[in-house]
């Protein structure tokens, strides 16, 4: 659970980066050697525990029950994993495509407190309004544009951690999240064909061993995560005058992963049942 972190820098540096007007306003920022360590000490932490291997399940006894055999609807349960996990997939796509969106971030300056803070008087407010200094300092960052932005700011200056803050959030948080719903799809309706019509058994076992290894670099859920430490972390500059505050976009984001973790756990379970042991123990227990 360090990860959340990497993902909050990078969008924080997007925040305060969006903040230079110059010659009005500058703001200097930088993502240092430590931002390349920190995300090679996360990215390499998961790609290991993907090593461990699990201890295998042992056989269970012949039962003269055949498969299936004690629940009648059984069969037909697998039938639908299909259609369920298609529904599944529009309502998580409708989610992920307002969340990658939508502002999840949001900073900018309280005037009043900064005035107060500098010992100006308050009537000082009206002409900072005047002058338009609010609009000025304010920023927000959506996933998809925070992307996008920090890989061209690689490519106007050939900063190596701009290329590995936009590959974090484009590949790791949206990309692999793509990729895996799109094999958990495949799955879900090679599940359906194979009790239907008997055919496309064996893509099911390949499909969700490539879902269990994307899922683990799928760092969507990591990236929502972030963006909710950084905003209650940042509560304490609000004496200072600088509000940093989530923004609705995140609770799609959220909504996305809660579906997206469901459709998993869902396939993985229908997929166990489906096979010959798990169907067993379905008719066994039924």
């Amino acid at each position: 659970w360090a990860s959340p972190d990497m993902f909050a820098f990078a969008l924080l540096y997007y925040l305060l980066r969006s903040l230079s007007v110059p010659p009005l306003l500058e703001s200097l920022q930088v993502l240092d050697v430590g931002f390349t360590c920190y995300n090679i000490f996360c990215v390499s932490s998961v790609v290991s525990t993907m090593s461990v291997t699990l201890p295998a399940v042992p056989d269970e006894p012949s039962s003269p029950n055949p498969s299936g055999a004690g629940w009648p609807g059984l069969h037909r349960a697998y039938t639908i994993v299909g259609p369920c996990v298609v529904a599944l997939s529009l309502t998580w796509g409708f989610f992920f495509a307002r969340g990658i969106t939508s502002p999840v971030l949001s900073m900018y300056l309280n005037t009043d407190t900064i005035l107060e803070e500098l010992g100006l008087a308050s009537s000082l407010s009206s002409v900072v309004d005047t002058l338009g200094l609010q609009a000025l300092v304010s920023s927000d960052v959506s996933l998809c544009h925070a992307t996008s932005k920090l890989w061209s700011w690689f490519l106007a200056s050939g900063e190596l951690n701009l290329m590995l803050a936009s590959t974090m959030l484009g590949g790791l948080g949206l990309a692999a999240t793509v990729l895996d719903m799109a094999l958990l799809l495949a799955a879900g309706l090679a599940v359906s064909l194979q009790a239907s019509l008997n055919v496309g058994g064996g893509l099911v076992p390949a499909l969700l061993k490539a879902s269990h290894f994307v899922k683990h670099l799928a760092m969507l859920d990591v990236c929502a995560t972030g963006v909710v430490v950084l905003s209650l972390a940042a509560g304490i500059y609000r004496e200072q005058g600088m509000m940093i505050q989530m923004q609705y976009g995140i609770f799609y984001v959220i909504a996305s992963e809660l579906v997206h973790n469901l459709t998993f756990y869902y396939v993985m379970s229908a997929a166990a049942f489906s096979s010959p042991k798990g169907a067993k123990r379905a008719s066994d227990e039924g």
